[in-house]
């Protein structure tokens, strides 16, 4: 899915970018497109180079929706996402679909899940993601504020795959997925606002300016 190819190409473990949800953090049909974002970006990770095209959904889409192609070496998808403000914060709802290739026209009832991170444009040619902080919503599952997906596994199976890593603090549930409604998701995003972030930023850049790539 393009959550994995995503992570894949950040060189991150699957669910350090951000959280997976059933539903986004607003309607995508209030969204309001930021202009700002489109076009041709660059980022690299450990030496590897990923190429994001940016731009308007447009057709029948909701007015605020993005269509997003990434690239990297031959390996190419595409999604859509769309952008929530909540406070000072802004976040990025991405769509993720059975396949890595989204389909031609918006459909909300073919996404699969979203997967939720901020952003914060420094300048009108660098953009920071802002990881969230799985562990932190972890809490927030067990305190009761937000609800997540339970799946019906093998005991046995999963303690001997996680028994390795119990002592490691940055380890994620794999199945990790909330459940919650964009109200409530909302709610409480607004209320732990300065609670979400893993505390580190991921640099990209325009395609062709000076910093590009490096």
């Amino acid at each position: 899915m393009i959550a994995a190819l995503l992570l894949g190409m950040l060189s991150l473990t699957p669910g350090c970018i951000g959280v997976d949800s059933q539903h986004p953090l607003s309607d995508p049909a209030d969204a309001v497109l930021d202009t700002r974002l489109n076009g041709q970006w660059v980022q690299t990770e450990e030496k590897v180079t990923i190429r994001y095209q940016v731009k308007a959904a447009g057709g029948e889409a909701p007015k605020g929706l993005h269509r997003m192609t990434m690239t990297i070496d031959k390996d190419t998808a595409s999604t859509y996402f769309f952008v929530t403000q909540l406070g000072e914060h802004r976040y990025i709802n991405m769509a993720n679909f059975e396949t890595d290739d989204a389909p031609e026209k918006w459909d909300p009832a073919k996404v699969t899940y979203y997967s939720i991170f901020g952003y914060e444009l420094v300048n009108e040619n660098e953009i920071t993601l802002q990881p969230l902080n799985e562990k932190f919503f972890e809490k927030l599952v067990e305190n009761g504020e937000l609800k997540k997906r339970v799946d019906k596994v093998d005991l046995e199976q999963l303690t001997i795959d996680i028994e390795p890593n119990k002592d490691d603090d940055s380890a994620s549930d794999p199945s990790f997925e909330l459940t919650s409604d964009s109200k409530t998701l909302a709610k409480v995003f607004t209320n732990h606002a300065k609670e979400l972030w893993q505390g580190k930023t991921l640099r990209v850049t325009r395609a062709g300016t000076q910093s590009a790539g490096k």
